[in-house]
């Protein structure tokens, strides 16, 4: 009977202490960290609006390997897509497994943006997809690419002796000197249309204000150009005779120039040709007499002219310079016996307006 009581306490303690046994396993920490995903790596991208997202470029990066962004080893990457007046240029920058890789390209769109991007993020992954990326590169002007050997990624049931290889290129990519990505400057035709507003200083008798229209063409860095504009003057006292003199200016121009990219802004100098037609007219104060006279006289510019361009089509112009007119008409009024006006040596003028850029985008 004492055998049998004690065998029956030993399996009561046993059923108390068996649920403290499984504490220390509940509260064990898991003997593997899940590894952090592609996604959570360091990949910035910067696109004008309406180039896609970071998301879109890592769900078609995804689409590419044929596995879940959550299988994917992390990589630092930096990519940026510069708007200019008729394409976008993309920079490439990425290090993955010790392995830098590099590269520059002009593409025709955001969709090509989106897609050259998610097909550089692939290849620093699979080497073997360099050759998707070919019809792009085929279809930029002039791209210019360096790019470091990027180290293949390690696949699950890889043997053994791929190691030393990989290490071998991530070396051999580590040693290459990166190369600055430099502007460029291609050498399709693009059209633009402008609207501005105009203020010229001395070929009127006082500053006057108005605006016109434009129209031009792009060749790489060099731009063509024509423009119309007309400005006016309010009628002001002449200080030697009681006359009131009012001025109106036409001006049409042709001009030629080269303009640099510097991220979103197009900056350079212009020089050009004119033909203005320039009207006085003159009313008297106490005779009650009036008159007018108009006289057209070629002239030339030189300046420089800037653009800040809003999106892949819309800009910002600002133009300044000076006019110097190749003959100076002077304007006579009956009974006075000097001229009430005659236009300056040179003349200061300013334009503000909007470009829309057309054809080659």
């Amino acid at each position: 009977m004492g055998h049998f009581l004690a065998d029956f306490a030993l399996r009561q303690r046993a059923l108390l202490l068996a649920p403290l046994a499984l504490v220390p396993v509940l509260r064990a920490p898991p003997l593997f960290a899940a590894a952090p995903s592609a996604a959570e790596g360091a990949i910035e991208y910067v696109a004008p609006q309406g180039c896609g997202s970071r998301a879109e470029v890592l769900t078609k990066f995804a689409e590419l390997l044929g596995r879940p962004a959550a299988e994917i080893p992390p990589i630092e990457a930096r990519i940026v897509a510069l708007p200019r007046a008729t394409h976008y240029v993309l920079t490439y920058e990425a290090t993955f497994q010790g392995a830098r890789a590099e590269r520059t390209l002009e593409l025709e769109s955001c969709a090509a943006v989106v897609e050259a991007a998610a097909l550089l993020l692939a290849i620093s992954f699979d080497p073997s997809l360099k050759a998707t990326l070919d019809p792009i590169e085929a279809s930029s002007p002039a791209p210019r690419a360096t790019e470091g050997a990027p180290a293949a990624a390690p696949e699950p049931a890889a043997p053994a002796p791929a190691a030393p290889a990989a290490a071998a290129s991530a070396t051999a990519a580590s040693t290459a000197a990166p190369a600055e990505p430099r502007p460029q400057y291609g050498q399709r035709l693009s059209g633009f249309v402008g609207a501005a507003l105009s203020a010229s200083s001395s070929l009127t008798p006082t500053v006057a204000l108005g605006g016109g229209a434009s129209l031009g063409a792009r060749i790489g860095i060099l731009t063509l150009g024509i423009k119309s504009l007309i400005e006016a003057t309010p009628a002001r006292a002449h200080p030697s005779a009681n006359v009131d003199v009012g001025g109106l200016l036409w001006r049409n121009r042709a001009w030629a120039g080269a303009v640099f990219p510097l991220g979103p802004l197009r900056l350079g100098p212009y020089l050009g040709l004119g033909v203005e037609v320039l009207q006085v007219s003159a009313s008297g104060l106490s005779s009650g007499s009036s008159g007018s006279g108009s006289s057209p006289f070629l002239s030339a510019c030189a300046g420089a002219l800037a653009f800040w361009h809003l999106g892949p089509h819309w800009a910002l112009e600002l133009g300044v310079g000076l006019t110097v007119p190749f003959e100076r008409p002077a304007f006579l009024v009956n009974g006075l016996p000097n001229p009430v006006h005659r236009p300056a040596a040179v003349s200061a003028e300013a334009t503000f307006g909007v470009v829309w850029s057309f054809g080659s985008q």
